[in-house]
């Protein structure tokens, strides 16, 4: 009741003088940065989803550096002309064996 009366009495008297006006236009102004803030284009939750998108991006992106990286190995092992890692791969994934090797299977 008592603010009521005040914000009342602000625009019967106060209101009319210069820094009055200043005063209101200050809490104009300041309310609508605070609704920018909350509700604008560059509001706070968009900036709480960008951080946590960053976030996933650089975790997503320290998998895609470790996944480069075995790759890269891979491939310099294949240009090198490995036999090792090239036997292994023979036995991967073109189930071949080089000559003069044995097989042996196990049951289960």
């Amino acid at each position: 009741m008592i603010l009521k009366k005040v914000i009342i009495n602000f625009f019967k008297n106060d209101f009319r003088t210069k820094n009055g006006t200043i005063f209101f236009i200050a809490i104009l102004l300041s309310f609508y940065f605070c609704l920018q803030l909350m509700f604008g284009r560059s509001n706070i939750f968009y900036l709480i989803q960008l951080k946590n998108e960053n976030k996933r991006q650089e975790l997503q992106l320290e998998i895609l550096e470790k996944e480069m990286l075995s790759l890269q190995t891979k491939t310099n092992l294949i240009e090198n002309k490995n036999s090792d890692y090239i036997d292994e791969l023979l036995r991967k994934k073109l189930n071949r064996f080089p000559p003069n090797t044995y097989q042996i299977k196990r049951n289960n």
